[in-house]
């Protein structure tokens, strides 16, 4: 630190000329406010035009920050300013629970240890590395190596012997190493330009987040917050959804199909010949079909024995878009699930619900 303070000034280096933008030079950035380390937001909005910042140490290393310039958004409505002021609002929100969940997490998890096998990490590490040098050969500010399915398929290839070797050992149960591979993998990380060092580092510190999550998991059902209102109303819709696939399984094991179904099923498809000359894809369509035809009667009984409305006035204020698209909710520790469950449509109950006085859509 004291070597850096008394080292040359930062203005006294040269910096090939860069004019891609106003403030544009050798390592410049932007530092938006909200979407900056709040470190180095601190640092840099405390700086004037021209000014060089003392060191400042971040996750990754030492940074020296000099203040190019700087700009300010204008707002051209009421539309624009609410938007703006909800982003803030949003930013001070997740700020205020990241820093409080720090301080639960530091008062409950400071007894709590758990045992990683140090040489399996360390050959885990070292085969991760082997996979980005061998995947990213041209190392540069922009690369990065992700822990994906590839990756975890070539360590289950290197470690198929010792891929149920326990890896991580808790108090309560134990990680294997595919299961703490799996984690770590679901996770999305990312490592930019990868070496032996960052791959350590990183996938040291992901380890570390998902370790930290099981603790809190493994604390909340200790506690009982499972049962609370709120978690229910929040899982109300998986378990709606985990009962309707019990339901369709059910129902699929009690369907037959005879050869004359089989037959039938070919002269509806005759046009599709994979249909037609296959025997176990005509049958699996024929079953198919008449497992829709017993749902259908199924849910359409239930309907008419429970009382329905339908809010036309809502029904015609949705809009609906040609654009496909999937919408994830963000769980923490860089973890994601879908926001709704995904379902297969189904409609066809609406011709056996028995309220013929009932005026549909």
């Amino acid at each position: 630190m004291e070597r850096i303070r008394n080292g040359r000034a930062l203005e006294s280096f040269r910096f090939g000329d860069d004019a891609r933008g106003e403030f544009a030079g050798p390592d410049s950035a932007m530092a938006r406010w909200g979407d900056t380390d709040e470190r180095m937001e601190k640092v840099v909005f405390a700086l004037k035009p021209g000014e060089t910042s003392e060191p400042v140490e971040l996750d990754d290393g030492w940074y020296i920050a000099k203040l190019m310039g700087k700009t300010v958004t204008v707002t051209a409505g009421e539309k624009e300013r609410a938007a703006l002021r909800e982003r803030v609002e949003a930013v001070l929100r997740k700020r205020k629970e990241t820093a409080r969940m720090a301080d639960f997490m530091a008062a409950e998890l400071k007894d709590k240890k758990a045992e990683v096998n140090a040489r399996l990490l360390k050959r885990i590490v070292l085969l991760l590395a082997e996979d980005a040098a061998r995947r990213r050969p041209v190392r540069g500010d922009t690369a990065a190596y992700f822990v994906d399915e590839a990756s975890e398929a070539s360590l289950r290839e290197s470690l198929r012997d010792t891929m149920e070797t326990a890896f991580v050992t808790f108090p309560h149960r134990r990680w294997s190493v595919a299961e703490a591979v799996s984690k770590v993998r679901e996770t999305n990380l990312a490592v930019p330009n990868p070496t032996v060092r960052t791959v350590r580092n990183d996938v040291e510190q992901r380890l570390r987040e998902v370790i930290d999550q099981e603790f809190l998991t493994e604390l909340a059902y200790a506690r009982g917050y499972h049962q609370t209102d709120a978690v229910r109303n929040e899982t109300a819709l998986w378990r709606d959804a985990y009962r309707a696939q019990r339901m369709r399984g059910v129902l699929a094991d009690s369907v037959t199909v005879s050869d004359g179904e089989m037959e039938q099923v070919r002269r509806i498809f005759r046009a599709d010949t994979s249909i037609v000359n296959s025997p176990e894809k005509a049958k699996k369509k024929a079953a198919e079909i008449e497992l829709n035809d017993l749902l259908d009667r199924a849910a359409g009984g239930l309907a008419g024995t429970v009382p329905v409305r339908i809010f036309q006035r809502n029904l015609e204020s949705l809009t609906l878009t040609s654009a496909p698209s999937l919408v994830f909710r963000y769980i923490g520790f860089g973890g994601r699930m879908f926001a709704v469950p995904l379902v297969v449509p189904h409609t066809g109950w609406v011709r056996y619900w028995n309220t013929p006085d009932t005026v549909l859509p």
